[in-house]
């Protein structure tokens, strides 16, 4: 869909004007639509371009009024809400917002099967974004991007058989590049993490485990030991034997 679409109520008749497609300033835009009403026998309405504002109005003889409905595409164009109605007040019609004729000023690589998950502030969601390049040409002149600053996406495929390739402009829309041919190269750079072969040996692995044996080993012969010769818990003091000897005493 091209925003090229007028729609006109003009005495409870709903006029739609479709403009040619084209490269338009504000004169040569006035002079189409005044043209396009012309020929539906529409003579009576004047457009003007504020030179301070940069908003349109249109005014229409005798005071009386008309409607610019919401369903022309060129609304946004004109300086219009694009779902708003709009109607004049005593004949006299002026856009809220100034005349868009910049047309698009970015373009949007994109793609279905490549996930990248970049996030578009434009929709403020994430989209399958691979690059964003900017129009600094004028109309009819050649785009040239060239990634200077080396800007790279992370691809989250863990397998790709092949991959689509889709252009948009900045308002969301597939760009009609109207039999111009294009070209665009892409670089896929795969990097793969390489895990490094251990260098730790068997007898590593198992040298803690001979070092405890030998711990408990030792320890068992340290118990055996003490049980084979435990220690009397009497003193000679105790023991009446060595008791009367020591004393001399007997019985």
């Amino acid at each position: 869909m091209y925003n090229n679409i007028l729609v006109l109520d003009y005495n409870s008749i709903t006029y739609t004007f479709t403009l040619t497609q084209g490269n338009y300033n504000s004169l040569n835009l006035i002079t189409e639509i005044v043209a396009k009403f012309a020929l539906q026998g529409i003579i009576d309405i004047t457009i003007v371009t504020s030179a301070i504002t940069g908003c349109m109005t249109f005014t229409r003889a005798l005071s009386l009024d008309f409607s610019i409905l919401s369903t022309g595409t060129i609304n946004t164009v004109i300086g219009f809400q694009p779902t708003t109605t709009n109607t004049s007040t005593s004949g006299v019609l002026t856009a809220p917002f100034p005349l868009n004729l910049l047309g698009l000023l970015k373009l949007k690589l994109a793609s279905f099967e490549l996930q990248t998950q970049n996030y578009d502030s434009s929709v403020q969601s994430n989209l399958n974004i691979l690059a964003t390049m900017p129009i600094d040409s004028g109309p009819f002149g050649v785009v040239l991007y060239n990634n200077i600053s080396n800007i790279t996406s992370i691809i989250n495929n863990k397998s790709l058989d092949g991959f689509d390739l889709q252009i948009f402009g900045d308002d969301g829309r597939l760009v009609d590049f109207n039999n111009t041919h294009w070209n665009i190269t892409l670089i896929l750079a795969i990097t793969r993490v390489r895990h490094q072969d251990t260098k730790t040996s068997f007898r590593d692995l198992i040298f803690p485990i001979n070092k405890l044996i030998d711990t408990l080993q030792t320890q068992q012969t340290q118990n055996e030991d003490i049980q084979e010769n435990p220690q009397s818990e009497l003193n000679d003091d105790d023991n009446l034997e060595v008791l009367f000897y020591n004393n001399r005493k007997y019985i």
